[in-house]
């Protein structure tokens, strides 16, 4: 797992003015498998803009950082 890196999320919209929310670097450094690339969550169909602000919103709020992690196996 990667050093978890300071990013939050942001509320952006797309072509057809549907909300999406995307991982933007808020200072430090930025991981070095997202340059040029952008990390994004697809709302589902019908999902409001204020609604998308909230969860971004409740995101940032308790998000630490962003890392990348390989697939782990979870052991109980």
């Amino acid at each position: 797992m990667t050093e978890p890196s300071l990013y939050r999320c942001a509320v952006k919209e797309n072509a057809r003015n549907e909300p999406w929310l995307l991982f933007e670097p808020s200072g430090g450094e930025e991981l070095r498998e997202l340059r040029g690339k952008v990390l994004g969550i697809v709302l589902r169909s019908g999902t409001t803009l204020p609604e998308a602000r909230e969860l971004a919103y409740q995101i940032n709020r308790h998000m630490a950082g962003l890392s990348i992690t390989s697939y782990l196996r979870l052991v109980d």
